[in-house]
């Protein structure tokens, strides 16, 4: 599990995110093709302010801009910060994660994440390697692979409807998906700690917990979270790594399961599943998944214990 806060540590989190070159040339095609696990919602005429038609991260409810004397406040310090990154990340890391976890203004995000994943660094030790890959012809193993799992990222954002448009952690998509089995023992070992309520429940249905966080972290939550929500999430997830994935998961188990009455009406595996599926839009909003993450009970040596823990059963595992 990543938990350093280090810009490269970051990018070596995401270095297998692909760029996909090709998309159905229409939102309604292939139907059959969407997992269960995605809401989808009714399409629209015409894209959402983020660009999309429907699906789970489309949005028809205006935003609440903030005051622009404060968005101006935000995008002044984030500019300051990143004229003098290594300063900041060397002295004053708090400082960086405090501002993403605010959120990271519109206009500065895309440079913002640039320096948060490490991408800067890989660009000034190789700054024409980009340009040079783009060039060359692709492994064509990888390229079906990518084609066979695009449908489960974008397939109604207005950039992904025609087949000539451009389109995410690596060790999770190693045969066996080791990682991700450890990280599914990880989760359940967090549960039991944040809610022992849910985590008993999941037990006496057996509801194992690939069966449900598959989705939540191979994706990076892009098929379960509103757009703006996503957005907050991966301002903490470049700045913190993976524990906010963790974090994610935790208040999605905690506030779908966490009700007694809600638990009382789930009375098998599948009744549970479903519930994990489509969680109530009030947890998935912005403010109120953002403020139960970063109010979550959870240390940074809790997930470094646990990390330790599930790599070692799992090496018991191997030699027994």
């Amino acid at each position: 599990m990543a938990t350093s806060p280090h810009p490269s540590a970051v990018s070596d989190t995401l270095s297998s995110i692909s760029t996909s070159n090709k998309m159905a040339t229409s939102p309604r095609s292939a139907p059959d093709t969407i997992s269960v696990c995605s809401t989808v919602s009714a399409l629209s005429s015409c894209p959402d302010r983020h660009g999309f038609y429907g699906g789970v991260q489309f949005t028809d409810k205006p935003k609440a801009p903030l005051p622009r004397s404060q968005i101006l406040a935000r995008e002044k310090k984030w500019l300051h910060m990143m004229d003098i990154w290594r300063e900041y990340m060397a002295k004053n890391y708090k400082k960086v994660r405090e501002r993403c976890r605010k959120g990271i203004p519109a206009s500065v995000r895309p440079r913002a994440w640039f320096y948060l994943s490490g991408a800067h660094l890989l660009h000034e030790k190789y700054p024409n390697l980009y340009e040079e890959l783009l060039k060359m012809p692709g492994n064509q193993q990888y390229i079906e692979e990518i084609r066979k799992d695009q449908h489960r990222q974008f397939p109604f954002h207005e950039m992904f409807l025609d087949e000539e448009k451009p389109g995410y952690l690596k060790d999770y998509f190693k045969p066996g998906m080791e990682m991700l089995q450890r990280d599914a023992g990880m989760l359940m070992a967090l549960v039991k700690k944040t809610s022992p309520n849910v985590y008993r429940h999941l037990q006496k249905h057996k509801v194992e917990p690939l069966l449900f966080m598959t989705d939540w972290f191979l994706c990076a939550m892009t098929r379960t979270l509103p757009w703006d929500t996503l957005l907050r999430v991966w301002d903490c997830f470049l700045c913190e790594g993976i524990k906010i994935l963790f974090k994610v998961a935790l208040v999605i188990l905690g506030a779908s399961l966490g009700p007694r009455s809600i638990r009382k009406v789930c009375n098998d595996l599948c009744e549970t599943l479903e519930v994990l599926r489509s969680p109530p839009e009030k947890v998935l909003e912005e403010n109120f998944m953002m403020h139960h993450v970063l109010n979550l009970n959870l240390s940074r040596e809790d997930f470094e214990r646990e990390h330790q823990r599930q790599a070692e059963l799992r090496r018991r595992g191997k030699s027994s």
